[in-house]
């Protein structure tokens, strides 16, 4: 099973963010998948391994955006448990939602690759919901941090 976040038409680059659980699967509270991004043209990808409470995480921010995606004001972030993958989105207008990629791999300081794109904000409930069958059917939440909210819905 895949879920696939394409550009928009107006993106100034094209590509995708895609999460497989071809080569890996989910069970016992963990949750294991491929995550791939393409931007123009340059693929990359990194094996996501999480426990319980960051695939809940992971599920929060997805719906966070899928539920507020007329827009919100700053950044809404997410970052992998062991921080392979963090992804920061900007949805001012509730037009498109401009979404910043940051893939690491080991040694974490040494292997990085970033990317930008930008999907369609009325497409993010619909893929929320297919986030949620793909991480296994039940409700995320987000981590509550200290300090303030770096975002807020419009």
């Amino acid at each position: 099973m895949e879920v696939i976040f394409r550009t928009a038409p107006s993106s100034p680059s094209f590509g995708f963010i895609r999460f497989s659980t071809k080569r890996m699967h989910h069970g016992a509270g963990d949750f294991k998948c491929l995550a791939t991004a393409d931007v123009d043209g340059q693929e990359h990808a990194v094996d996501l391994d999480m426990i319980g409470p960051y695939r809940d995480d992971m599920l929060g921010f997805f719906e966070d955006m899928g539920r507020y995606w007329r827009g919100w004001s700053g950044v809404m972030s997410w970052e992998s448990e062991f921080a392979e993958l963090s992804l920061a989105a900007r949805n001012p207008g509730g037009g498109d939602v401009a979404v910043d990629v940051l893939m690491r791999w080991p040694p974490i300081d040494e292997n990085t690759w970033s990317g930008s794109l930008s999907l369609r904000a009325h497409e993010l409930p619909r893929a929320a919901d297919a986030m949620r069958k793909l991480m296994g059917g039940e409700s995320g939440g987000r981590f509550l941090t200290p300090g303030p909210q770096t975002w807020q819905p419009l």
